[in-house]
């Protein structure tokens, strides 16, 4: 196998950040020029990462050691898979609605540790 100099590797790695330099100067000129379609394809990509999101949520939930947490992390992962599934089906609303879907799902994670901050209780949910 032939070994690799500092300036060999260098070279490589600076041919790529070039590259992908270029692609995002196109992708930003793009985005410019046509910004409605940029919001659309933003919201697709914050759609499948809330999709991602959502599995994850799901998958760790059946790791919970109390059945009222395992429940409250279903539903928050149901919840997550919903929304994500609601921004793919309809990116043109999804774009409109973005913020609104965002703030309740934020709101349904974390509406149980509001409650539990003002009972006075907040270490015991933390567990």
């Amino acid at each position: 196998m032939a070994e690799h100099t500092p300036v060999e590797m260098v070279r490589h790695a600076s041919t790529w950040s070039i590259a992908w330099g270029v692609l995002l100067i196109i992708f930003g000129m793009l985005a410019i020029g046509s910004p409605f379609l940029a919001a659309v394809a933003v919201n697709v990509a914050i759609a499948w990462l809330i999709v991602l999101a959502g599995v994850v949520h799901v998958v760790l939930a059946f790791h919970a050691h109390r059945a009222g947490k395992l429940i409250w992390k279903l539903l928050v992962g149901l919840a997550y898979l919903f929304f994500g599934a609601y921004l793919i089906m309809h990116p043109v609303l999804g774009v409109a609605s973005l913020t609104l879907v965002l703030a309740s799902l934020f709101l349904i994670q974390y509406g149980d540790q509001a409650g539990c901050w003002l009972t006075g209780s907040l270490p015991s949910c933390w567990g």
